[in-house]
């Protein structure tokens, strides 16, 4: 009569003995990787001179293109910029980086005056503590009976000079020599070779990283 509950008692230990079923793992198939975000290509935006003297390494030559004067850009070295009377010059800074009135500081402020613009400075010589009468002739009258007015006007001292510091947003240093002297400066930028090929070679990494993808 105990048979059947020996039996019964084998059958449970087997199953308690046998193996749990394998694990069914589902496997989702991954996000893609993000595609790298490629820099714009710096010498897109230059002019051809300047590019090739900037792939070529170099950080001495001034270019001149008509009135505008560029300069090679070195925090160590100082910048001529020549001014005229009722002219006002372009101090032209990078595209990412712009000043304040706080970091843009004249050594003359009372003979010169600056007005700060987005990645701009612009410069101007004022007049000078000394008037001088000049007559000018007014609309309204005839060649026989002109209509005259009498002007103080202070020119700008033709030997003036002074100098001006900026400090850019990026940490860039600018120093100037500004004067009143010809051939007058329409305005004045830089080149900067080392940013450029430093901008190129991440340009050129961004590239070879989508082409291995």
């Amino acid at each position: 009569m105990k048979l059947p509950l020996v039996c019964a008692a084998l059958v449970l230990a087997g199953c308690a003995a046998a193996p749990p079923p394998p694990q069914i793992i589902v496997q989702h198939d991954l996000a893609p990787l993000p595609k790298p975000v490629i820099p714009p290509d710096p010498y897109a935006s230059l002019p051809p001179d300047i590019a090739a003297a900037i792939k070529a390494g170099d950080t001495t030559t001034v270019f001149r293109h008509n009135t505008d004067v560029i300069y090679p850009y070195s925090p160590d070295k100082k910048y001529a910029v020549n001014c005229q009377p009722n002219m006002a010059v372009q101090i032209r800074l990078r595209d990412d980086e712009n000043t304040d009135e706080n970091n843009a500081v004249l050594g003359d402020s009372e003979r010169w005056s600056i007005k700060i613009g987005m990645h701009t400075v612009l410069l101007k010589p004022l007049g000078t503590d000394q008037a001088i009468s000049i007559q000018k002739t007014l609309p309204g009258g005839t060649q026989q009976n002109p209509v005259a007015a009498t002007f103080d006007t202070r020119p700008p001292d033709p030997d003036m000079v002074t100098n001006l510091t900026i400090m850019t947003t990026k940490g860039r240093y600018y120093e100037l020599i500004v004067r009143i002297r010809k051939p007058f400066t329409d305005a004045v930028s830089w080149y900067y070779t080392q940013t450029v090929q430093q901008e190129y070679a991440a340009h050129e990494a961004a590239l070879k990283q989508v082409q291995t993808q």
